[in-house]
């Protein structure tokens, strides 16, 4: 079978709503000095997948923390949430 015909998921089938909560979310992670440049977030059907290395805990539970508390409203529309947020930033070398 031709290895092209297989779909792959690119940043083009985000929905407009992961795309957003994303971005909202990454833009606050690069804000946190212990956390930015080493957590990285993505966001699919609303889950949010947080991935990179952290010195200390307290810095993958502020980035945790983080992408629950993130909101995102549009229009006055009920605010976009992430509906899970799965933690798997490494803690130390």
């Amino acid at each position: 079978r031709d290895l092209h015909s297989f779909p792959t998921r690119r940043s083009s089938d985000l929905s407009s709503d992961d795309l957003m909560l994303q971005t909202a979310i990454r833009g606050k992670l690069e804000a946190d000095a212990a956390i930015a440049g080493h957590v990285q977030v993505r966001v699919v059907e609303l889950r949010a997948v947080l991935t990179g290395n952290v010195a200390k805990k307290d810095a993958s539970d502020r980035a945790e923390q983080i992408a629950r508390a993130t909101k995102v409203t549009v229009d006055n529309d009920k605010p976009i949430v992430a509906a899970k947020v799965a933690n798997l930033v490494k803690v130390g070398n």
